[in-house]
């Protein structure tokens, strides 16, 4: 069902108190050079500044670009955090699986048969790629196994938390360069209430990094350089957004909006990006500043922040939920130096995966940018 409606929009900058916004002479344009199916996605090429490719993930089967030829029974994709591999889990003889490392441009990379996936056929079984081409296997809510580029299987590790009253499925988060991975249980239920944890998987083991008792972590983010880690949380007292450093201690604590849902960080992480439905705050994290807050009647599911250009690029549109179909779409882009926001609504419909290739937005010049992970790129310029 497409909604339509008319779309306000009002932004806030800080700490300027009651500063209206202009409407800046530059330009905002976009402009979608390739259209692809439902089940089509567009992500960046690796070693090409402005290049990027496609692939078809629909009925457990996948294939990349325009190869007729693809993998079936494929029942998990994931993209390392470089860009560079595809890591596909495809499904076997009972509990014994295959994985396929493939690379950005669709050519096979490695080959591992034999892997054994401990509760094959569970919903949350997933894989992870690592920058190296090695892997790890989710086997279930909070089991983890790790492989090294040869397909070796070297640990297993469980970040069950015990708890009588359940928890929600563990994820992993890696850095960008891969020097630092952790698995986190998003939401552990308590008689005290929601409470979420962290652990390092250091040496093949679990070393505990930091809980949250004031709630359910909603996203967590590691700095490039792995020396910095930020979490958003939500609880009964409202939003938290929190900075911690390498060894998990708490460098920060700002309060956000209530009810948070979404959170970008940038790659050297000093800022970030929280959403809750139509509302987007941006944070500086070395001084816990609220820089800017936009609210629309839209769900705003894309935000990047680029320092250089002081920059802040959104997508919103009518989306429930995780669904990843967006309806309505509308590109903005602020200039929070400025105070000026640019605005573009679009016809198209567009699809994504929310839980497997995120999107992102790659920089192709001065004040122009490639969003992919949808079904059809779209490039975003300022004149």
């Amino acid at each position: 069902m497409i909604y339509k409606f008319l779309l306000f929009v009002l932004i806030t900058f800080f700490p300027v108190l009651g500063q209206h916004f202009q409407v800046h002479a530059q330009t905002l344009r976009v402009v979608i050079p390739e259209q692809g199916s439902n089940h089509t996605r567009f992500y960046a090429l690796a070693g090409k500044a402005d290049g990027y490719t496609s692939l078809s993930y629909s009925g457990n089967r996948f294939r990349t670009g325009d190869k007729a030829t693809g993998y079936a029974h494929v029942v998990d994709y994931a993209l390392s955090p470089d860009g560079r591999f595809i890591g596909l889990l495809i499904r076997g003889d009972r509990s014994m699986y295959s994985v396929k490392i493939v690379n950005s441009d669709g050519s096979l990379f490695q080959q591992h048969n034999g892997v054994m996936i401990l509760e094959a056929g569970d919903r949350s079984n997933k894989i992870f790629v690592h920058n190296d081409a090695s892997f790890t296997i989710r086997n279930n809510i909070a089991g983890f196994t790790m492989f090294n580029p040869g397909g070796t299987e070297l640990e297993r590790v469980f970040n069950n938390s015990g708890s009588l009253r359940g928890e929600a499925v563990s994820e992993l988060v890696q850095s960008r360069r891969g020097r630092q991975f952790v698995v986190y249980n998003p939401r552990i239920v308590t008689e005290n209430g929601d409470q979420s944890r962290i652990q390092l998987i250091d040496g093949g083991r679990l070393s505990h990094f930091h809980t949250f008792t004031e709630g359910a972590l909603v996203g967590l983010a590691i700095s490039e350089n792995a020396d910095r880690y930020v979490a958003l949380v939500s609880g009964k007292a409202g939003g938290l957004l929190a900075v911690l450093d390498s060894v998990g201690r708490v460098q920060r604590k700002i309060e956000v909006v209530t009810n948070p849902s979404r959170l970008f960080v940038t790659d050297d992480g000093r800022h970030a990006v929280v959403t809750s439905d139509n509302r987007v705050e941006l944070y500086d994290l070395d001084s816990g500043e609220r820089v800017a807050s936009t609210a629309t009647r839209a769900n705003v599911v894309f935000a990047h922040f680029e320092s250089a250009s002081d920059r802040l690029v959104m997508l919103a549109g009518s989306s429930r939920g995780q669904s990843g179909t967006l309806n309505n779409p509308s590109v903005y882009v602020i200039n929070t130096a400025e105070r000026s926001l640019l605005r573009e609504q679009l016809s198209d419909t567009f699809h994504w995966d929310p839980d497997t290739l995120p999107l992102t937005l790659k920089k192709m010049d001065d004040l122009n940018w490639m969003l992919l992970g949808l079904n059809k790129p779209m490039r975003i310029s300022v004149r």
